[in-house]
């Protein structure tokens, strides 16, 4: 792991900024932070996967699949979420468990659209006062040839998120 004071090139300037990266045998993650607000400016990651399925007569390799992300962010505003000081609602103290499962979709110019499956699995394992928080795992991939890929995750809701409610 690497840490460090860098400045972060914005539109036409730079901001004071803190760069976290962590490499791994399978890959590494950035997190560059504003130094005065704490604002995730950038993050990006790139994971190592596995090899991809031989599926045709002349395909020649079976090359491991690589899954990339990037975000930066563009712009900011202040949102007041009026219930930010409300009571959770009763039924949140029953939520145990969260399961979701969809499709991220990918576009690339002048190509057809790429349906990717995509599934999140949290169970609550602590709780407190107008707060809980989530632990399990997300999963990305697993049709059209492309292997799953599975990541431990947290999650952390209270009054203050746009879920909330």
């Amino acid at each position: 792991m690497r840490i460090a004071s860098l400045p972060y090139k914005v539109l036409n300037g730079t901001k004071p900024a803190v760069w976290v990266h962590t490499t791994t045998a399978n890959g590494y993650t950035l997190y560059t932070y504003d130094e005065e607000t704490g604002v995730l400016l950038h993050y990006s990651t790139s994971t190592g996967g596995q090899a991809s399925p031989v599926i045709g007569q002349d395909e020649a390799s079976n090359t491991a699949n690589t899954t990339l992300v990037t975000t930066t962010i563009v712009a900011q505003r202040v949102i007041t979420l009026p219930w930010a000081h409300d009571p959770p609602p009763d039924a949140a103290e029953s939520i145990r468990s969260l399961q979701y499962s969809g499709t991220v979709t990918t576009f690339k110019p002048g190509s057809p659209a790429i349906g990717i499956p995509a599934s999140l699995s949290l169970s609550r394992t602590a709780s407190g006062s107008g707060w809980q928080k989530f632990s399990g795992q997300s999963t990305l991939g697993g049709g059209n040839g492309i292997p799953p890929t599975s990541s431990p995750t947290e999650l952390l809701a209270g009054p203050s998120t746009l879920g909330w409610r």
